[in-house]
């Protein structure tokens, strides 16, 4: 029974940078084209740690993942190329913050101006 419970269904901890590097070079090898592609570090004091662990999926469903993530830059490369993925950088259900913004339910909550609903 998964009722009720929350599971990471994740594949591999990286760091920001070694998620960067495996994009740049998998982006690089995939669309040759682009190059040469810069990549830009910029300081910050964000602590933030998105560490996960998938152990609990895979105990209590069997679940683990076949794809890595070079799999899926390489299928995002894929369809970029292939036309897929039409105004990507642009369209508001590629931005998951913009879709919920757009959301009915938040724009109801938005018009009220901060009153209570009752």
């Amino acid at each position: 029974m998964i009722a009720g419970k929350t599971f990471n269904a994740g594949y591999e901890n990286h760091t920001v940078a070694e998620l960067g590097r495996m994009v740049h070079s998998t982006v690089l090898r995939e669309m040759p084209h682009l190059a040469p592609i810069e990549v830009t570090t910029s300081p910050t004091n964000d602590l933030r740690s998105y560490h996960i662990s998938s152990e609990k999926i895979a105990r209590e469903l069997g679940w683990k993942p076949k794809r890595t993530i070079e799999d899926t830059v390489v299928d995002l490369c894929r369809a970029f190329r292939d036309g897929k993925l039409p105004n990507a950088l642009t369209d508001t259900k590629y931005f998951n913050v913009r879709t919920i913004q757009a959301a009915p339910l938040t724009r109801a909550l938005r018009s009220t101006n901060g009153r209570h609903c009752h």
